[in-house]
């Protein structure tokens, strides 16, 4: 399961983990709230979650003592699946559906007892336990009923049974779910008349497979399916097998039988009901490959069906895996919580993440698209073939495909330079989350997890890919295919791949103890580089790296559960370049018992340390090792690829925040940048400078930094112009530096956009505006225009079926310089009528964002408190999300009476406003610690 991160690294994300660390501190939890598995899941936010209670039968609710099984969190090991057959009657107007599940399993010693996972779900009769399938031969039950904390359904048998092969039926119904998870209900539009009507879709991972039917809901419990979905007539439905003939009608119902799937875990199962239409191609080894959306938006699946058939022949080739499956069907689902789902056979992704449209799609959603394709299909192999034991194992899934997806995207469209990307979307994000004492393992101990996040994904990822350059690719991949065939259809632990890598490569590397500290201890190391004490050395030196420098690096956090394994030291495989060779990469070897290296380094000359950051550390010179660089970058930037310098970037600007190096290291690192045309560098620089911007927003110094900002991005941005030219990669580096030079008021930029804005007006499909420019012109078209503008761009919003232009479109509207205009646009997103209730945060965040908007969103939400407590319960979270850049007194003031004024009780309330304030604080401490230095650097810094 995964998606792209979205996000980026910008500002806004930082307050936002400040903020939810600052919650979860104040309410007392220990950050390993994601715990116990099985109690704890992938759920999404509260605000998307069902109010209604789902009925589960509990008879009774505390299970007898003469069951002990029931109060561990794992089922038993001696009973195994073996088969489910089982039949879905869905009612698409009542919106629910009965169920029949008759499960096959094994018991390998004496049992008393069975224990399934069911939750959600309403028994219609006992459980029958037989010794056959006609169930001829029944077994006396003699209780039965649920065990509501672990989601366990037990069956109580008079007699033992022996080692065998038996038989269990339920019968059931349940409501569809509203919450996203298990077999859930949605909504979406049809654009044939308008109309908005149901669907259906399934979401099993983590723990949500027994919400459909009563099973072993455990990743190692692997099982075969067999499935009959019975709909009405004028709805399809699909699961992870084609079905073995047409479907049968009986009245205004269709009947579909599907295959048996092939041995897979619980998680993986899957249906849709809709009444979607597909593109479809077949691979090289005639597997059927399908892609299917909404009708009005078919063909926009045409992208991804061409990277799904090239991807999947791609890892057959690379690993010699054959796909398994006879088909492979990718779903683009209105409405769906996580980016996507690798169900194998079903692959279910959010709308949005698989529709591309040659028009109107931008670069990056073409790159999205791609990627998490790739992602999915990694999961192919990684996850569905070979799956991970239990849930702290969870990096053998998620990691690789993390890794694989843009290893395997990178070829089928080699001019995104994905590989390089991977530093920014990737391994950069894994630092963020990486950096803190309330951190934790990518295998945490297996009371722990499983963990959905930037540790599993991003981490993970990186170090795979950092693994790969330390061991070479052909050793790497030799070890991979063997860890899939000694494992394939089976599960595996973390210790087993690495075990395996390591005899597989005739122990030329041991795998295990060379990656073990990096998977067993939390956080990464920070590699300091000086000058040796002989002539023409270096000497490099390691201690864990903490965003916050006054913290001890070596020690423990006592409330963290986690204990370091290797002392908080690492094997780390340092590799580096100087200046009279810049072409060679050095590598050596730092080992994990801490101790410093010499390494050679030619006097006169700077070093980078961390080629193409391809190891997962930072990176910290001394004062004239950053002054150096600096200067090597004015003289002749291209001595560093685009990955090396946005490693630069991403590692001085965050040293500059926690004091560990003064601001003019990081912005002396930009001096250069009216030569750079490069997509990684801006993307860098943009985020730090965005953020920086909105700290110093409504301050003189404000002036400073935009005129320094302008005066570093108009040069590019006249090299590249407003227009849609180039590959992949120069697209997006023509986003990133025209919304740099439009947002500091560049002139010829904003009067550029203004112009093909003006077009698209008078004829919006002759003049289209292509994807690629499609954000800034609509940004910047609305922020040079007045009402007239935003009406239209409204007026478009509402007629759009695409959800990726909506979303632009939306964005676009907050760009409005009217004050009257914004206030507007909040009026609307309080009006259902208008705009979905869904985006009410979403607006009021995006036109916090805007300058002139900063202050008037917060003005907004005091005047209509009765209709943010009404409707979520609080004004805490939307005061949350308005404020984050408030940066005086004055203001924090304002908030602090606010809250007297207008008291909630609860302890979360309380951590919110102590959160709040201390963001508003923090920004007030920034720009007293350093305003007065960024202003006059940046006075100093611009022309005569």
């Amino acid at each position: 399961m995964g998606e792209k991160n979205a996000e980026g690294k910008s500002g806004v994300f930082c307050s936002k983990v400040q903020i939810i660390i600052a919650i979860v501190v104040a309410l007392g939890v220990i950050i390993t709230v994601g715990v116990v598995a099985g109690i704890v899941s992938r759920s999404s936010s509260a605000s998307q979650q069902s109010t209604a209670a789902t009925t589960v039968t509990v008879a009774p609710t505390t299970p007898p003592p003469k069951y002990p099984q029931l109060n561990n969190i794992r089922l038993p090991s001696n009973v195994k699946p073996l088969n489910y057959t089982f039949t879905l009657d869905i009612d698409m107007s009542k919106l629910t559906y009965d169920g029949t599940n008759v499960i096959r399993f094994q018991v390998t010693s004496p049992t008393n007892v069975i224990i399934v996972h069911a939750d959600g779900i309403t028994m219609k009769s006992a459980p029958k336990v037989a010794t056959d399938a006609n169930f001829g031969s029944t077994l006396a039950v003699s209780d039965y009923g649920q065990h509501t904390k672990n989601s366990f359904y037990y069956i109580g048998l008079a007699n033992n049974l022996n080692a065998g092969i038996y038989y269990i039926q339920f019968d059931y119904t349940a409501n569809l779910a509203a919450d996203l998870n298990g077999l859930y209900k949605y909504q979406y539009t049809r654009a044939s008349d308008r109309a908005v009507v149901w669907g259906v879709a399934s979401q099993c991972e983590d723990f949500y497979a027994r919400r459909i039917i009563p099973c072993f809901d455990e990743p190692a419990m692997k099982a075969t399916f067999t499935a009959t979905v019975i709909i009405p007539n004028n709805y399809t439905t699909r699961s992870n097998m084609p079905t073995i003939a047409a479907p049968t009608a009986n009245g205004n119902k269709m009947t579909y039988r599907y295959q048996p799937t092939v041995i897979m875990s619980s998680y993986l199962l899957a249906f849709t009901v809709d009444d979607f239409e597909s593109v479809e191609a077949r691979t090289s080894r005639n597997t059927l490959v399908r892609v299917f959306s909404r009708k009005s938006i078919k063909n926009d699946g045409m992208y991804a069906l061409g990277a799904s058939v090239n991807i999947t022949q791609f890892f057959e080739n690379l690993l010699n895996v054959p796909y398994p499956l006879p088909k492979q069907d990718h779903v683009a689902v209105p409405v769906f919580d996580s980016g996507a789902m690798e169900n194998w056979g079903l692959i279910l992704y959010r709308e949005e993440l698989l529709s591309y449209n040659q028009f109107l799609s931008s670069t990056t959603t073409k790159e999205r698209i791609v990627t998490i394709v790739a992602h999915e299909l990694a999961h192919m192999w990684f996850g569905n073939w070979v799956t991970m034991e239990w849930w702290n194992h969870l990096w053998l899934n998620e990691g690789f495909a993390t890794f694989f997806a843009a290893y395997s995207a990178s070829f089928y469209a080699p001019t995104m330079d994905l590989m390089a990307q991977f530093t920014t979307d990737d391994l950069q994000i894994g630092f963020i989350s990486d950096a803190s004492r309330t951190s934790h393992p990518i295998v945490p101990p297996s009371q722990y997890g499983p963990f959905f996040d930037r540790i599993t994904y991003q981490k993970g990822g990186s170090i795979l890919r950092m693994l790969r350059d330390h061991m070479g690719h052909d050793d790497f991949i030799t070890g991979i295919k063997a860890y899939l065939q000694k494992y394939r259809y089976g599960n595996a632990i973390t210790e087993q791949l690495f075990s395996t890598m390591t005899s597989a490569i005739n122990n030329r590397l041991n795998v295990t103890d060379f990656i073990g500290c990096w998977m067993y201890q939390m956080g990464y190391p920070l590699v300091s580089v000086k000058r040796g004490a002989s002539a023409n050395t270096g000497v490099l030196s390691q201690v864990r790296y903490l965003s916050n420098k006054n913290l001890d690096p070596n020690s423990e956090s006592s409330a963290s559960p986690y204990k370091n394994t290797c002392g908080f030291k690492w094997n780390v495989p340092v590799t580096f370049f100087t200046g009279d060779a810049p072409s060679t990469i050095v590598p050596v070897l730092m080992p994990k018992s801490g101790a410093d290296v010499t390494f050679n380094w030619p006097g006169n000359t700077w070093v980078k340390v961390n080629a193409n950051q391809m190891g997962f550390f930072r990176v910290m010179y001394d004062t004239a090792g950053w002054n150096q660089l600096a200067t090597a970058l004015q003289n002749d930037h291209t001595q560093f690829s685009s990955a090396d310098i946005a490693s630069l970037l991403d590692d001085a600007f965050p040293y500059a925040r926690a004091d560990r190096v003064s601001f003019t290291v990081p912005l002396s690192l930009t001096k250069y940048m009216t030569k750079e045309t490069s997509y990684l560098p801006w993307y860098i620089t943009n985020i730090y400078f965005r953020t920086m911007g909105r700290r110093l927003s409504g301050r003189k110094s404000y002036q400073d930094y935009a005129q320094y900002h302008l005066k570093i991005a108009s040069p590019p941005a006249d090299m590249l112009g407003m227009m849609d030219m180039g590959g992949d990669i120069e697209k997006e580096a023509r986003n990133e530096i025209i919304d740099a030079a439009c947002g500091m008021g560049y002139t010829p930029c904003l009067m550029n956009a203004s112009m093909i804005f003006q077009k698209f007006m008078q004829d919006p499909v002759a003049n289209n505006i292509p994807g690629a420019i499609r954000d800034n012109v609509f940004n910047y078209g609305i922020a040079n225009g007045g009402v007239k503008e935003w009406d239209f761009l409204f007026n478009m919003y509402n007629q759009s079926l695409s959800l990726a232009d909506r979303t632009r479109m939306l964005f676009a509207l907050s760009y409005s310089r009217d004050d009257w205009i914004l206030k507007r646009f909040m009026a609307y997103a309080m009006d259902q009528s208008k705009i979905s209730p869904s985006l009410t945060t979403t607006i009021f965040s995006y036109v916090s964002l805007n300058p002139i908007g900063k202050y008037l969103a917060w003005d907004y939400v005091r005047q209509n408190k009765n209709y943010f407590l009404q409707r979520f319960r609080s004004t805490r979270p939307i005061i949350r999300t308005v404020t984050r850049y408030f940066n005086n007194q004055f203001r924090l003031n304002q908030v602090q009476d606010f809250f007297k004024s207008n008291p909630e009780s609860g302890s979360l309330a309380t951590a919110f406003e102590n959160a709040i304030t201390a963001t508003i604080q923090f920004n007030i401490n920034y720009l007293q610690k350093y305003e007065t230095i960024l202003s006059n650097w940046f006075k100093q810094n611009m022309p005569a």
